[in-house]
């Protein structure tokens, strides 16, 4: 049990979850008991406490556990291969919540894939579980942004039970990646949240406000060009002024606990009123979880979860990852319990966003380049220039030699033209010619053929007659 010095009497600080339980369970006594009394009579926050853990040691437990988690033994509204509305069969079931179920089906007229959501039967009896229901439906089909799961139609099984039909989403949710992969990096995270903030600005703006935001209900859905978008999930419990969503509808008890304790604001888990600063809490715990994989406040149980909210402050997210303290002062802004210190409106909350991202753009260290293929590339210019002027300088010193004179070559002189000869052969004797007498004369005949042929001049081309014109007649002429 704390104390504090005050006008030298001990005073009591704020109660502890175990002085609430002890308190509770009747097991203070004597002047611990007293002390506890007096300071509850005294103290608005622990008075408050005290009644509101009365209140939430009957709520549901399950508030605590993550949403869409499939309970084997629960009784379903309807069986794959069933077919709803003369048009929806059934195909498998996608994933049990707290308040429904929903189930892949197969539009048999449009030849497409929907998803069905189901109230559970148990539930099917509690007017204000139907009300609940059917406002998510009125207030989703409301809200035209892409970052909202689009709800087509409401029906109701033969049996009573309602139903929605949602488009069929493909991919996971926020907190199955978080949980696969861990940690989102900052930009992620951001980009994430902001894309949340736009369907909530919507939804602000028509007087709806969702109260059950956090990482199960933030859905990424992959495009058919395989980007992913975020989507909003389960309106059920959303507040709403629109008089088109709350016709016919009963009013939301305060003494209710709905939504996620993880992420409930002080004033939403006191039953007071709320407006959408409560959105803008949980935005704030949903992204302190993105960056670190933890929620900022945790308990044991849920009066020690409620006790942290209330009175404790959250870990700093700075002095675990420094580098993101321009983001975790944006966390603080929306984690303050007082709803007046909090960030306003989501519409401020996106643009304190992007200034956060801005300001750790900018003092993260630029990172060093490497400058050895410059200091290489440098010394190899510098080296091959060192050797340029040592062959340069080593050339100078050589003794020059006188080049020696090219001569112009002779000009050639042109062929004669050799003039055709015109000789005679005559034979000699044999005699005369020296050669011996058996030698027998050339026959007149060859002699007369030699003769010819060295007398006869070269043949000579002429070039061909022109072309005479053909004498044209008497008549063309008259023509």
């Amino acid at each position: 049990m704390g104390f504090a010095s005050e006008v030298g009497e001990p005073v009591m600080a704020h109660l502890t979850p175990d002085q609430v339980g002890l308190f509770l369970a009747g097991d203070s006594t004597g002047r611990t008991a007293g002390e506890v009394e007096s300071h509850i009579d005294a103290c608005d926050t622990c008075r408050q406490l005290i009644s509101e853990t009365v209140r939430l040691r009957h709520a549901n437990q399950a508030a605590l556990a993550p949403t869409m988690v499939r309970d084997e033994d629960a009784k379903l509204p309807v069986v794959v291969g069933d077919v709803v509305d003369h048009r929806y069969r059934i195909e498998r079931l996608l994933g049990i919540g707290g308040m429904g179920c929903v189930f892949e089906a197969h539009h048999t007229h449009l030849n497409q894939r929907m998803a069905l959501k189901f109230m559970l039967p148990e539930l099917g009896r509690d007017p204000n579980a139907v009300d609940r229901f059917t406002r998510e439906a009125r207030a989703a089909v409301r809200l035209v942004t892409e970052h909202v799961g689009r709800v087509l139609d409401l029906g109701q099984l033969p049996s009573g039970t309602p139903y929605l039909v949602m488009e069929f989403l493909q991919g996971e949710t926020v907190e199955q990646r978080l949980t696969r992969e861990g940690p989102f990096q900052k930009t992620v995270a951001v980009r994430l949240v902001r894309d949340a903030l736009e369907a909530l600005e919507e939804a602000h703006a028509l007087g709806i406000v969702h109260r059950d935001l956090k990482p199960a209900n933030l859905f990424l859905a992959r495009r058919s060009n395989g980007l992913e978008v975020v989507k909003v999930l389960d309106f059920g419990i959303a507040k709403s002024i629109d008089p088109d969503i709350e016709a016919g509808l009963g009013n939301t008890s305060r003494r209710m606990l709905l939504g996620s304790p993880l992420y409930m604001a002080p004033e939403q888990l006191s039953g007071g009123d709320v407006d959408g600063r409560v959105d803008v809490w949980a935005m704030g715990c949903t992204l302190y979880q993105l960056l670190t994989g933890e929620t900022p406040f945790r308990g044991g149980d849920l009066v020690e979860l409620m006790y942290s909210i209330q009175t404790r402050p959250h870990p700093s997210l700075a002095q675990r990852l420094p580098s993101l303290k321009p983001l975790s002062e944006v966390i603080d802004a929306c984690l303050k319990k007082d709803p007046n210190q909090r960030v306003g409106s989501v519409v401020l909350l996106r643009r304190l966003l992007d200034e956060a991202i801005a300001a750790s753009a900018s003092a993260e260290p630029v990172p060093k380049k490497r400058r050895w293929p410059l200091a290489v590339g440098v010394a190899g210019a510098c080296g091959l220039l060192g050797l340029g002027a040592l062959g340069w300088r080593a050339q100078s010193r050589l003794p020059t030699q006188p080049q020696p004179v090219i001569a112009p070559k002779p000009v050639p002189t042109p062929m004669p033209v050799i003039e055709p000869v015109v000789a005679t052969l005559t034979v000699a004797k044999p005699e005369d010619a020296g050669l011996p007498e058996t030698v027998e004369p050339v026959p007149a005949v060859v002699k007369s053929q030699l003769k010819v042929m060295i007398t006869r001049p070269p043949m000579r081309v002429e070039p061909p007659p022109p072309p005479v014109a053909p004498k044209r007649d008497v008549l063309d002429e008259r023509l």
